[in-house]
């Protein structure tokens, strides 16, 4: 059932008491309506569940049980609220990845996330994180069960994700145009022997837009000049997000981890919103 991301709903949504949720019935409705009733009704009887109503001292309820599988419900309600408690989650997408650990308070590691990466992502992966740890940038958080951050002097340096299908997903944070640090970052450009093609890349890359930014920060009456050309920057700072790299993308890569590298070291450093797109 966590599988299907139903079981985050259900354990926000319905109470749980003697092995099984309840709910009352205007929110079973509500509940059964968005995610569609009859997708409902075939997960339930997938898992052995059965829902009925029936009437408590509040009035009309659903109460959900598993009579194929006892005690089910009570190891599931048992694993999402170790999730809750334990890895402080505030995404509910994120529980049905929640494992069994939790119930101990396993920590996650970049070892967690690394398993979820298909071959390629995996490969990928190593050879940043091999780079990464020769200039003293290394795993720190785990985060949404997924997504690690990479970290120097307690600054985010990148973060390495898990997207759809197992891909490997980068974003590199660097620091707000005009300032300080992305003047540093400008100068550092104009010495490479490509700077046109790196400029490109960083071009072609940045993040343009995010889930959680406000309407001006994409609106193309709004731009921002970066490296000469009008740019639509999500939040003004212009960090990096690359979905899948290939080989060829590494050795830009490797660059752009090197210039956010030497701005935190030069004391320059911005926070860093990677956003969530």
């Amino acid at each position: 059932m966590t599988g299907n991301g139903y079981a985050p709903i259900v354990y926000e949504k319905f109470k749980f008491y003697n092995d099984s949720f309840t709910s009352d019935t205007v929110e079973y409705k509500k509940f059964a309506k968005k995610y569609s009733s009859p997708k409902i009704e075939e997960l339930f009887s997938q898992y052995g569940m059965e829902y009925k109503t029936e009437y408590n001292i509040t009035g009309e309820c659903v109460r959900v049980t598993n009579n194929r599988y006892p005690g089910m419900m009570k190891a599931l309600f048992e694993l999402l609220t170790a999730a809750y408690q334990n890895y402080n989650v505030n995404c509910t997408d994120y529980l049905f990845k929640c494992d069994f650990r939790a119930l101990a308070n396993h920590k996650r590691t970049y070892r967690d996330m690394f398993t979820e990466l298909n071959d390629a992502g995996k490969e990928k992966a190593v050879q940043i994180v091999s780079f990464a740890a020769g200039i003293g940038v290394k795993p720190s958080k785990n985060t949404y069960f997924n997504r690690v951050e990479f970290k120097k002097k307690s600054k985010i340096i990148f973060i390495l994700d898990v997207a759809e299908g197992g891909k490997l997903k980068i974003n590199i944070g660097f620091a707000e145009i005009g300032g300080e640090a992305f003047k540093m970052i400008e100068k550092e450009i104009e010495k490479y022997e490509d700077a046109a093609e790196f400029k490109e890349f960083w071009r072609k890359n940045y993040a343009k837009k995010c889930k959680n930014c406000r309407t001006e920060c994409n609106h193309k009456s709004n731009p921002i000049k970066v490296f000469g050309k009008n740019t639509i920057i999500c939040g003004r700072i212009p960090f990096i997000r690359m979905y899948d790299p290939t080989q060829e993308d590494l050795k830009y890569i490797f660059r752009l981890i090197e210039l956010r590298k030497m701005v935190i070291e030069a004391g320059l450093s911005e926070p860093f919103y990677p956003g969530n797109g």
